[in-house]
């Protein structure tokens, strides 16, 4: 990586982001869960978004 390419990495950019989830409840004791978060980074170039997915599983003992 030479000293241009490091500089890339090496900033800190403001950023904005939102999101929705939601819980299915399975059983007494197990529930799905489930989250999208949207991700809009400002660039000087313009912006960088990206979505975000996210799916676990809530076990309770």
């Amino acid at each position: 990586m030479n000293s241009a390419e490091a500089a890339e990495y090496q900033t800190t950019n403001f950023g904005l982001n939102a999101g929705i989830g939601g819980v299915l409840n399975l059983g007494r004791d197990v529930d799905l869960l489930f989250k999208a978060k949207y991700h809009n980074i400002l660039t000087p170039d313009g912006s960088t978004s990206f979505i975000e997915p996210l799916l676990g599983v809530d076990i309770r003992f």
